[in-house]
């Protein structure tokens, strides 16, 4: 695995440098040419005055610096979303083993139709039997209809004493305090 995964890393380097080179080339050369056809365009004559030919140079090697250092940052992405890639197929591959050693830890505990991290091992479905329908008998007409459903008469009072502060009637006033 490693040694797969070394020849994956040499042949992204390769290829990352070669990428990075021709941007770098592609820049010079059309900073260099863009340089070129402005001072010919504005002086009208060529070939053009000395100075055109120094800023051509120094805007070509702007030019493929700037091209080359924004090729190197993609690649350098490009090369870390490939190793978290990797990574990810090794960390799945070590957690699915951890996980089969769990789930065999709690089948071993709890029995084998339980929910553990694998889900429910035993029947898809559980199904509860269906609830007996209860049959409505009609009512006569004139028949007594109690106030409750069990059928009795219920009376709630409730008594409080005469001195019993919280009663309504022997409650005192409330007063702030000043007279």
């Amino acid at each position: 695995m490693f040694k797969r995964l070394w020849q994956d890393v040499l042949r992204g380097m390769r290829a990352a440098v070669g990428r990075v080179v021709r941007a770098g080339l592609v820049g010079v050369v059309a900073g260099a040419l863009a340089v070129e056809v402005a001072a010919f365009a504005l002086d009208g004559r060529w070939p053009p005055h000395l100075i055109a030919h120094i800023a051509a140079v120094a805007f070509a090697l702007l030019l493929g610096y700037a091209t080359a250092t924004t090729a190197l940052l993609v690649e350098g992405v490009r090369g870390l979303g490939a190793a978290v890639s990797q990574l990810d197929d090794v960390v799945r591959a070590s957690a699915e083993t951890g996980l089969n050693v769990l789930d065999a830890m709690v089948d071993a505990v709890d029995g084998p139709d339980r929910h553990g991290f694998r889900g429910k091992r035993g029947p898809a479905v559980q199904t509860v039997p269906p609830l007996p329908l209860v049959p409505v008998v009609p009512r006569a007409s004139g028949s007594y209809r109690p106030a409750n459903p069990s059928g009795y008469h219920v009376s709630m009072s409730e008594s409080y004493p005469e001195s019993d502060p919280t009663w309504p009637g022997t409650a005192q006033p409330w007063t702030s305090g000043v007279r």
